[in-house]
């Protein structure tokens, strides 16, 4: 027991202190992100901002240089890191704007070179582009690649033709270019390869495009996952079930070149030297040499830029003999970073990894210590190798989870089990490029052992994933999980409460591990939930009809993200079937998004376009364990309450387009009430099935097809269905101008109360034996009755009534006084476009069908 006190009182150390430059640090970033908003928001006046800064700062610096740093207030120097970072971020943002118009001289033809890998997607490959010569010198935009242009990776070089594409709006996507630093998105009429420039990312963009093509020739998840995590080129990942896999399992940092992949080559090498008679001084120096080349290799992510200055701080403090100090060097970093760079104060992965790196210099001793008292003399020390990966993931919640809207409940085993396997098939990767100079054949040889070993990783990973529970949907602001953190973070330093008794430990772990138990298994519908649910998730739709536990989703949503956010804001967990209405992404992007954090029984989708469906097939097989079933014209299932009847399409589909190939379906509940699901199938489909049918039953609700567009409800089957709610799934400024002023006005004429998810978020109609009762995320409530022929919707609250009235609807057919659409404020309020699942009214941009 003597063994174990003194482990722990050397693993939970007296608390850290925070160094002065910590506070400066993130005084700096929040000073960066002023600066843009002020350049977002008001850009003539940011130039203003930039000089008033600057004579702020040279104040600050000259009282700061006659007072002794010892006695040095604490504002002070939080006043001169946000100063500091208005002044950058203000003459950052400020080139950016002035490198807009310089962009137009792009049609003459300009040198470019590319900054990071390009991303494919189903437009094409997504790239970014720094102008080399020409009136547009020094500006970074975002552009796509030209059909018949291969990818293309980091540091290679085209000579670019193409014009400024303006935007209508000022977009939510137009906002993320302005924070990544683009000066706009370019559309690309020609780009062709020269010779790579001197720049260093050029340099080694040669010999990078040689490793990335040695490795593609070795197959398998292996190959694929070697190809990341050795070079950082990731195409082979994105968008697969390994990807889901290591997101569901906390493994992503694998995939970005981070701190963990830095450390490995400065571990083989510095093992390497020290069996030479070098000096110190010089093997430090080489080590760091290496480092550099390893990152340079990788595509220099941010990240890996961030261990690498890091990584320099510490070095040269070893050089100097002073004693290094993990804090300052990781607000060092920040500081040189944010001040070269200020766009990367809104880099994803630059704030997770100085939020990983943060929390475990602080806390990971604190919770080591805790481990090894808990697993005592016989399990303690591998119980605190657990530390480590918990500290992380909870250091990074704040951001991880807004971002990615899940929670993963076995990271922490994940990390134990996986990290030293990766680490040994890195190593081995690292070996094989080293070694491919001097013998090719065995270089190749140690890479597809590094191969067999990251596939073995995979495996694991994979296994991981189809455990039960191992992640959770889970949504919330990044303002709410920051405060949040950051409260519980100081609370925890502040006490800083050191295990005394080994009962006590254990006693406080077994309950923090039952209550993270009953969150993951928790969230379960209660049995008497009966309900319609029109989730937010963008331009795209995602319809989930539930009763008690048992429920089905009617189409996913455009993305991933969007899809697990309303999967954590409805408790999402569990899913008799998926139906997926028609092939087209908005419909089936967000399918990746329920892997490992929703349980799907069946995959469901039109029989008669079953083939054109192959994209998912890797998805379905690793969600259901089985192919995707097809649905075809009186089909019928039943699932509690429910019975869903398919009216279209029949196996007759030939000349019609995608969209009219959605299925058309019929939920109706053992009350009476029912709602007609239509996907995107328009006008042309709803006349052929009023044809084969001879007419149509009502029913209380319908999906308006298409998100509202031109055209696409026929008059006649819109008269027969006489829906007294029109739901209308719809991003807000979506770029096709949905819903369309036709179909809005041909809705009120047919007397439906109209519903929308850009205004009122998600919309939730409860249903009961006595009636049904619709309700919005945004505070609108409405209440309807059933009966054979006569329905009532009466009580809407202001959120829900363009006019706050009580509304009667008679029988079929015949309606009262209604307001034209179910809405939130005015959509000529000017409000900036919210996220998914938080939208408000805004005006359309202009009129369109879209896709």
């Amino acid at each position: 027991m003597a063994s174990i006190q003194k482990a722990v009182s050397q693993s939970a150390a007296t608390r850290p202190s925070i160094p002065p430059l910590a506070w400066c640090s993130a005084a700096l970033w929040i000073g960066v992100c002023g600066a843009e908003e002020l350049s977002w928001r008001h850009p003539g006046r940011i130039g203003w901002v930039a000089g008033v800064g600057l004579l702020v700062l040279i104040g600050v610096v000259l009282y700061i240089r006659t007072h002794p740093y010892a006695r040095m207030p604490m504002w002070i120097l939080i006043v001169a890191g946000i100063t500091l970072g208005l002044s950058v971020g203000a003459f950052f943002w400020a080139r950016v704007d002035a490198d807009a118009g310089s962009l137009r001289t792009l049609a003459s033809g300009a040198r470019a070179e590319t900054v990071a890998d390009s991303v494919a997607s189903r437009f094409g490959s997504s790239v970014r582009f720094k102008v080399l010569d020409g009136r547009a010198k020094g500006a970074t935009c975002s552009a796509q690649l030209p059909d018949g242009v291969d990818p293309s990776l980091c540091g290679e070089t085209f000579v670019v033709r193409g014009s400024l594409d303006a935007p209508q709006s000022r977009d939510e996507w137009a906002r993320k270019r302005h924070r990544s630093g683009d000066s706009g998105r370019v559309k690309v009429w020609s780009a062709v390869r020269c010779a790579s420039g001197a720049s260093l990312r050029g340099i080694v963009s040669p010999i990078r495009r040689r490793l990335v093509a040695t490795v593609q020739g070795i197959g398998g998840d292996g190959g694929a996952l070697l190809q990341g995590v050795l070079l950082g080129e990731r195409s082979r990942v994105r968008g697969t079930p390994m990807e889901s896999d290591f997101r569901t399992t906390g493994l992503s940092h694998l995939l970005a070149v981070s701190g963990t992949h830095l450390s490995i080559v400065a571990y083989l090498a510095g093992a390497l030297l020290s069996r030479t008679s070098a000096p110190r001084n010089l093997r430090v120096l080489v080590i760091l040499l290496l480092a550099a080349c390893y990152v340079l290799l990788t595509g220099a992510p941010v990240s890996s830029i961030r261990a690498f200055l890091m990584a320099i701080t510490a070095g040269f403090s070893g050089v100097a003999g002073r004693r290094g100090d993990a804090l300052s060097a990781l607000s060092v970093t920040v500081c040189v970073v944010l001040c070269v760079s200020p766009a990367q104060a809104f880099d994803i992965g630059f704030a997770l990894s100085v939020c990983a790196v943060g929390g475990l210099v602080i806390f990971a001793p604190l919770a080591s210590g805790w481990l090894v008292l808990v697993g005592g003399s016989r399990f303690g020390r591998p119980l605190s190798g657990v530390a480590a990966p918990l500290v992380a993931q909870g250091s990074t919640a704040p951001i991880a989870i807004p971002t990615f809207n899940m929670f993963s409940m076995i990271a922490p085993v994940a990390n134990v089990l996986v990290l030293p396997i990766a680490s040994i098939g890195l190593g081995l990767g690292v070996a094989g490029v080293v070694t491919l100079p001097a013998s090719r054949p065995l270089g190749v040889g140690l890479l597809r052992v590094a191969a067999a070993v990251l596939d073995a990783v995979s495996r694991v990973a994979s296994w991981l994933a189809s455990v039960p529970h191992a992640a959770i949907p889970l949504g919330g602001s990044a303002i709410y999980w920051g405060s949040l953190s950051a409260v519980a973070g100081a609370v925890l330093w502040s006490l800083w409460p050191r295990p005394r008794a080994p009962r006590a430990a254990r006693l406080v772990a077994a309950l923090i591990l039952a209550c993270g138990l009953a969150f993951a298994i928790g969230g379960t519908p209660r049995s008497s939930e009966c309900a319609v649910i029109a989730l937010d998730v963008g331009q795209g739709d995602a319809i989930l009809i539930k009763d008690g536990s048992r429920a089905v989703l009617v189409d996913v949503g455009p993305d991933a993200s969007s899809m697990r956010a309303a999967a954590a804001r409805v408790g999402m967990r569990d899913l008799d079937a998926v139906v997926l209405t028609h092939p087209h992404a908005d419909h089936i992007g967000g399918l990746a998004g329920l892997q490992g954090v929703v349980s799907v029984r069946r995959i469901l989708v039109p029989a008669s376009t079953a083939s054109q469906f192959e994209s998912i097939d890797q998805l379905s097989e690793a969600l259901t364990g089985t192919a995707p079933e097809g649905l075809s014209a009186a089909s019928a299932f039943s699932f509690g309450a429910w019975t869903c009847e398919v009216l279209w399409p029949s196996e007759a589909i030939e000349g019609l387009s995608c969209n009219d190939t959605s299925l058309i379906m019929r939920m109706s509940h053992t009350s009476g009430f029912s709602v007609v699901l239509t996907g995107d199938a328009e006008s042309a489909a709803q006349q052929r099935l009023m044809r084969l049918h001879g007419g149509v039953a009502p029913c209380e609700v319908l999906k308006v097809p298409h998100h509202g567009s031109s055209g696409g409800i026929d008059p006649g089957i819109l008269a027969a269905w006489a829906p007294k709610l029109a739901l209308i799934s719809v991003g807000t400024e979506n770029q096709f101008g949905h819903p369309h002023t036709e179909t809005l006005e041909q809705l009120q004429l047919a007397g439906a109360q109209v519903v929308r998810t850009d205004f009122a978020g998600d919309v939730r109609i409860d249903v009961g034996a006595e009636g049904y009762r619709v309700s919005t995320s945004q505070g609108g409530v409405a209440h309807g009755t059933l009966s054979p022929t006569y329905a009532t919707i009466a009580s809407a609250g202001p959120h829900l009534n363009a006019q706050p009235s009580s509304i009667r609807i008679g029988t079929h057919g015949t309606h009262g006084s209604i307001g034209s659409q179910i809405r939130l404020p005015h959509s000529r309020c000017r409000r900036s476009a919210p996220r998914a699942g938080h939208r408000q009214a805004q005006a359309p941009l202009r009129a369109g069908r879209g896709p």
